[in-house]
């Protein structure tokens, strides 16, 4: 997840909200994306798939619905084998 800040990105944004002409919602929209894309310090890395597996072991990792992984509170509980 990022959060932007920006004067630009801002007014933009918040005259979008404001307006029903579409032609001037798109052109305020691309206003803000090109002030993004200049302003990024690395490229995004974007994939068609977000591949996840489950183990007992490990909580707090969630496949969110937009396919995001939410991994804030991660804990591994105590790995236990049987004597070999």
């Amino acid at each position: 997840m990022s959060f932007y800040k920006g004067d630009v990105v801002d007014q933009a944004l918040a005259k979008a909200l404001t307006t029903v002409d579409e032609k001037e919602k798109a052109a305020l929209y691309k206003i803000a994306q090109d002030e993004i894309r200049k302003d990024l310090p690395r490229v995004p890395l974007v994939t068609d798939q977000n591949l996840s597996a489950h183990s007992k072991h490990l909580s707090g990792v969630h496949v969110m619905p937009d396919a995001n992984i939410d991994a804030t509170a991660v804990y591994i509980n105590e790995l236990s084998y049987p004597p070999g």
